[in-house]
């Protein structure tokens, strides 16, 4: 059985969310600014990093206009979002101004100055995990002597909360995956280029993971996938309160948050009532939505 680690994160996440697009197979495409500009900076990352592996000086020019490039036809397409301010209170194109200024050199200084070399970049891997099977890529492997360095590129505005260090299933999976291959002296770090950031996950992470992948595989077989309504539907597609909702993901999920940006509401538009009910439940929340 075919398994991800954002699939993993979605059923965390909301499990009736997991149903929707796994189960029920209601996969839609919707771009954001966000993911946009996270694989714009992802692209020009592999690009220095292909020249450092290569132990070629990266062509910062012609990044930087491709970088500027990209970021114009971003800013055409989002022209509302480009300039909000964002929870580091900057705006789209304060953080292009900052990763052509900064972010944009801070793997070829780091490589020179802490000995690094440039293993592998956007490097496959299945994973065998009890019945399960992974496939991915990670973003970035670097080697210092006989440790190997697992790096995730993230494009967060501001640096990761401690709690989120514990127990990374991305680094878990990335370490499996390299230890299935015989590669045994592994450390994980998350790379934040927009806060010029390296933070290392915990030094425990691994066998924590391990068992949080267990309980969720668990709870998979188990669930009854159920919704887990919170403040973050405002941002999922399936959500009424989602804004430019697509017509493919209207009438799916009677059961998302009402809160809002404008009014912080935390109560549910309808309670979750077990499984014998949600037919009914949506089938009355789709003829009202009509």
């Amino acid at each position: 059985m075919s398994e991800s680690y954002s699939k993993l994160v979605t059923f965390e996440q909301c499990p009736y969310k997991y149903k929707l697009i796994y189960l029920d197979n209601h996969y839609i495409k919707n771009d954001t600014i966000a993911t946009d500009f996270g694989t714009l900076v992802h692209r020009i990352e592999e690009g220095i990093g292909k020249s450092l592996k290569e132990n070629k000086k990266p062509d910062y020019p012609f990044l930087i206009d491709e970088f500027k490039e990209k970021m114009f036809d971003i800013e055409k397409k989002y022209p509302n979002e480009f300039y909000l301010l964002d929870k580091s209170n900057r705006t789209y194109a304060d953080k292009r101004d900052y990763y052509i200024n900064i972010g944009i050199y801070r793997l070829e200084k780091r490589v020179k100055e802490n000995n690094l070399k440039v293993v592998a970049l956007e490097k496959e891997f299945y994973l065998k995990f009890g019945e399960y099977t992974f496939h991915g890529f990670i973003d970035r492997i670097l080697k210092k002597d006989d440790q190997y360095i697992i790096e995730d590129i993230k494009t967060y505005p501001k640096k990761i909360e401690p709690n989120e260090l514990k127990v990374p299933l991305q680094h878990v999976i990335y370490t499996l995956a390299l230890n299935s291959i015989g590669i045994k002296n592994v450390v994980c770090n998350y790379d934040l280029p927009l806060c010029d950031l390296i933070q290392p996950v915990d030094k425990n992470y691994l066998v924590k993971g391990i068992n949080k992948l267990c309980d969720l595989f668990d709870e998979i077989k188990l669930s009854d996938f159920h919704p887990n309504p919170t403040p973050l539907c405002y941002w999922c597609l399936f959500s009424k309160t989602y804004n430019n909702q697509p017509k493919e993901a209207k009438g799916l999920c009677p059961y998302y948050s009402l809160w809002t940006k404008q009014n912080k509401n935390f109560n549910v538009n309808q309670k979750w009532l077990g499984l014998k009910n949600h037919q009914k439940i949506l089938k009355e929340f789709q003829n009202n939505e009509h």
